[in-house]
């Protein structure tokens, strides 16, 4: 029912140390605490999660506000009696825009994992940041050929999470 208290004070002639404590309170350090790569390993986790959720909130505008955005367009073309558009474009344009939002807000899923899995120091989150890194640097690249600024995002993550998970006393940390 009660706890043993823990003792807060680690002199030896402490007078107010409870006689149930003998000796200094012993606490068991966290992997990677006295480790500088902890921090980084944080700093890397919070950036998987600030990934992922940004994915899976672009994923679900893309398919909520896309397709809406399409059926808009075809209704105003449809009042113009100029334009007849053709009905089945309409629906498998609209079709392919959920789907694509659906494809994003999925990809943001393993992000968040990887992220989890490397702030609780499991090797298979290392590994998932790896995969998900390496993905990423290949969505830099196309970002960076085609001249768009989002692509520099996605390099600097790319290579942040490398050169953090890839040092020695990071590396040790996950064993």
């Amino acid at each position: 029912m009660f706890e043993k208290a823990v003792c807060v004070s680690d002199f030896e002639d402490d007078p107010f140390r409870s006689p149930q404590s003998a000796g200094p309170a012993k606490r068991r350090p966290n992997r990677g605490e006295d480790s500088s790569a902890g921090g980084l390993i944080l700093a890397v986790a919070i950036i998987n999660y600030i990934f992922g959720a940004f994915h899976v909130a672009c994923g679900g505008c893309v398919a909520i506000f896309g397709g809406g955005l399409i059926a808009m367009i075809a209704s105003a073309i449809a009042e113009d009696q100029q334009m007849q558009p053709q009905g089945a474009v309409v629906s498998v344009a609209s079709g392919v825009v959920i789907v694509v939002g659906i494809v994003i807000a999925l990809l943001g899923l393993p992000v968040i994992l990887a992220g989890y899995g490397v702030q609780s120091h499991e090797n298979w989150g290392r590994i998932l940041t790896f995969v998900v890194s390496a993905i990423s640097g290949l969505i830099a690249l196309f970002w960076l050929i085609s001249l768009n600024p989002i692509g520099v995002f996605y390099g600097g993550y790319t290579v942040f999470t490398l050169v953090v998970l890839l040092k020695d006393d990071a590396a040790q940390l996950f064993k």
